[in-house]
């Protein structure tokens, strides 16, 4: 129980460092933000299997 919160926490953490990646990205160039996109969904889906 206590192992499982904290890897819900991890992902908390991996999910708001995508976000600021995402925020740097759109500032910087169009391939970037692509790229952190991804990433940015392949975390959301693991979010949604939790």
């Amino acid at each position: 129980m206590y192992y499982k919160v904290k890897e819900t926490m991890h992902l908390y953490d991996i999910y708001f460092n995508c976000l600021s990646l995402r925020k740097k990205a759109e500032s910087h160039n169009y391939i970037y933000w692509m790229f952190s996109k991804q990433r940015y969904k392949r975390i959301l889906q693991e979010f949604i299997l939790i």
